[in-house]
């Protein structure tokens, strides 16, 4: 019965984002705008706040498949951090990255790559070793790979995974999603070795980081079947996309497609 105030917020958007990633993305796109109406009838706009709803929510739609709605979401959300902080503010960087995710995504590959160019742009000014600035590097070297570029797209992903190492003192999710990424490199470009090995480091960090059930469990997992089939190593390879396919299923069940 007390007031919607900072702390429900808090706590609204853990819950929203709890739904996120359980998969249940009706629930998790009525939390979100819920929540977006609630700061609309507190903060005037434009308000950082109300940009960074906007951006959680337009991730739930395009987990869903809403691409052009995430988009217009994202773009909207850019629009106020922009009004509020400036254009080259630190605020911009996980913005525009979130974007370039979307619109890969859907293999929109040029404005997805603008849009990371314009985060590290912010980068080059700001906090060249932080961790909005490596999770960019390393989607640049994604979209990157994706077009089959592996030179540049390993390039990127080095550059990520030396960043996150400055910050982390330990395993972390996201120094393994690089060592996953690296992977896929090095499958594209026929290394079977070094993508074996690159995957099972992957694997092994995603599990020691308690995130063994998780969506990028699944997606990494697939990565080191990939990496055992190019080795020739058929049995293993078939035991780590079973397991791949468990975990989508548990996780992503709506998103018949990445399945």
């Amino acid at each position: 019965g007390l007031p919607p105030d900072r702390d429900f917020m808090d706590a609204a958007t853990a819950q929203a984002s709890a739904l996120h990633g359980l998969g249940e993305l009706a629930d998790a796109k009525a939390h979100w705008l819920a929540l977006l109406q609630l700061q609309r009838s507190i903060y005037r706009e434009p308000h950082d706040r109300i940009a960074n709803t906007l951006r959680s929510h337009a991730a739930v739609l395009a987990t869903a498949g809403e691409v052009n709605a995430a988009v217009q979401a994202h773009r909207e959300s850019i629009a106020m951090l922009q009004s509020v902080f400036g254009a080259d503010h630190d605020e911009l960087i996980g913005a525009h990255a979130a974007l370039g995710v979307t619109l890969a995504s859907v293999r929109r590959f040029d404005e997805a790559e603008a849009e990371y160019l314009r985060a590290l742009s912010i980068c080059a000014g700001h906090h060249p070793a932080g961790v909005a600035c490596a999770q960019a590097h390393n989607n640049l070297g994604m979209t990157y790979y994706r077009r089959q570029q592996y030179a540049p797209a390993r390039a990127q992903m080095q550059q990520a995974l030396t960043r996150y190492r400055e910050v982390y003192a330990g395993p972390h999710l996201n120094i393994a999603i690089t060592l996953g990424t690296l992977a896929n490199v090095a499958i594209g470009e026929g290394h079977a070795p070094e993508a074996v090995a690159l995957a099972r480091d992957a694997v092994a960090m995603i599990d020691t980081v308690g995130m063994a059930r998780s969506p990028v469990a699944a997606t990494t997992r697939n990565s080191l079947a990939a990496a055992l089939w190019l080795a020739g190593q058929n049995a293993e390879a078939l035991v780590e996309i079973d397991l791949a396919i468990g975990i989508f299923d548990q996780v992503r069940p709506a998103v018949l497609g990445r399945r």
